[in-house]
C-alpha cells in the first residue's frame, strides 16, 4: 500500500492522527501488520496471543463473554473503521476479565503490535486520550447491555436484535442457537418467541434464518409498544 493511501486510511481510522507527532506516526506506519480473519475466526481469546490494537478496515467483529456453564452473551459489535481495544488487553493492567472477540464475517484489519501500542500510549497524550474515549464508549455499550438484560422484556431485546442485524434484503442468516448465544438466552426461549413473531405476521422463518415481513411492527415490539 502506498504511503499516501496508508496516511489516508489512518486519518479515517484514528481521528486524532493529524494531531500526533511525526515520530509516533512513523513508528506505527513502520510496524503495522495486515491480516484477514475469516467468518467465525477467533480474533482474541485465552488461547490467542495478545495481538495488539486492531483497526477494522472492513468487516464485523463480535465481543462476548462466556459463563462457567458455557452460555455466551454479546457485549458489543465492531464494524468498518472501528477500533478493537480488547485485542491489546495484555497491555492494559486493569483489565482482568475474559472477553472473546470473533469475526462475524470476513474482516480485513490493520494491527498495531502491542509493544508499539504500549509505547505510543505512554508517550503520546493525544493518542492515549483518544484511547480513553474509546474505552469509555465501550464501557457505555456494556452498561447499555446490562440495562437491556435487567429492564427490557425478552421480546423487545429479540426484536431489536433482528432489526439491527438483518441485511439489506431484510434477512438474518443465523440459527436460533446462534441468536441465543448473542442474547445470553436458551435456544428454546428464542424459538418460542420467534414463533410468536411469526404468528403476529412480523417475520417468516426459513432453514438457518429469518426474514422480516413487517419491519414497522417489529420496531414497535422493540420499543415496547
Amino acid at each position: 500500500m502506498e504511503t499516501n493511501n496508508i496516511e489516508e486510511t489512518f486519518s479515517d481510522l484514528i481521528p486524532v492522527w493529524d494531531k500526533m507527532e511525526e515520530k509516533h506516526k512513523n513508528l506505527i506506519l513502520n510496524n503495522i501488520e495486515y491480516k484477514t480473519f475469516k467468518q467465525n475466526d477467533a480474533v482474541h481469546d485465552n488461547d490467542v496471543s495478545c495481538l495488539g490494537l486492531v483497526l477494522i478496515k472492513k468487516g464485523k467483529l463480535r465481543a462476548y463473554m462466556v459463563s462457567e456453564s458455557g452460555r455466551e452473551i454479546s457485549l458489543y459489535y465492531l464494524n468498518d473503521m472501528d477500533i478493537c481495544l480488547m485485542s491489546a488487553s495484555c497491555a492494559m493492567k486493569d483489565i482482568s476479565i475474559d472477553v472473546f472477540i470473533d469475526a462475524m464475517e470476513e474482516s480485513e484489519v490493520i494491527i498495531i503490535p502491542t509493544i508499539i501500542y504500549n509505547r505510543i500510549s505512554k508517550e503520546s497524550l493525544v493518542f492515549s486520550n483518544y484511547i480513553n474515549e474509546i474505552m469509555a464508549s465501550r464501557f457505555s455499550d456494556v452498561m447499555w447491555l446490562l440495562e437491556q438484560v435487567m429492564f427490557k422484556k425478552f421480546d423487545q431485546r429479540l426484536a431489536e436484535f433482528v432489526l439491527y442485524h438483518m441485511n439489506d434484503d431484510k434477512k438474518l442468516n443465523m440459527t436460533h442457537e446462534q441468536i441465543a448465544n448473542h442474547l445470553g438466552s436458551a435456544r428454546e426461549v428464542v424459538s418460542r418467541m420467534l414463533k410468536h413473531f411469526v404468528s403476529c405476521g412480523y417475520i417468516k422463518l426459513y432453514r438457518g434464518g429469518i426474514e422480516v415481513v413487517d419491519e414497522k411492527g417489529l420496531y414497535g415490539i422493540s420499543e415496547g409498544n
